[in-house]
């Protein structure tokens, strides 16, 4: 489901430091940080600036940033709800930019895309359902 914007709580405009969510085991989380790995992946899928792109797990939205630059769209999937408003918050003046919070394996990801998508992510090796 998709977040709206902000935090929810009276937000106001002064910026203040984030803090970083714990990683979370049980879903196996990994960050990359990285830029030449990170900038390879992005590479290697090659979206261009008409394509509509779904990224499986953005964590800290660290391959988010480079993709949001990169194509038109960008629908980003993000099944731990702290890192998810974090994601909502940072990318909220992104227009190209949606953050949608929830199991992949659960979303209908042509009701999102629409039928041409490209599909990346930095998945865990060790995803698996409980």
């Amino acid at each position: 489901m998709p977040l709206p914007p902000g935090n929810g709580a009276g937000e106001s405009d002064t910026p203040r430091r984030t803090r970083r969510p714990p990683v979370l085991k049980k879903y196996g989380q990994h960050f990359l940080s990285d830029e030449r790995i990170l900038s390879g992946i992005v590479n290697a899928l090659g979206p261009g600036a008409g394509d509509t792109v779904i990224e499986i797990g953005p964590g800290r939205g660290s391959l988010t940033e480079i993709l949001a630059a990169r194509c038109r769209k960008l629908i980003a999937i993000e099944i731990d709800r702290a890192l998810a408003e974090q994601l909502v918050a940072k990318y909220r003046d992104r227009p190209n930019v949606e953050i949608v919070q929830g199991d992949v394996l659960e979303t209908d990801l042509h009701a999102l895309a629409g039928s041409d998508f490209l599909l990346i992510g930095n998945v865990p090796l060790t995803s698996r359902r409980r």
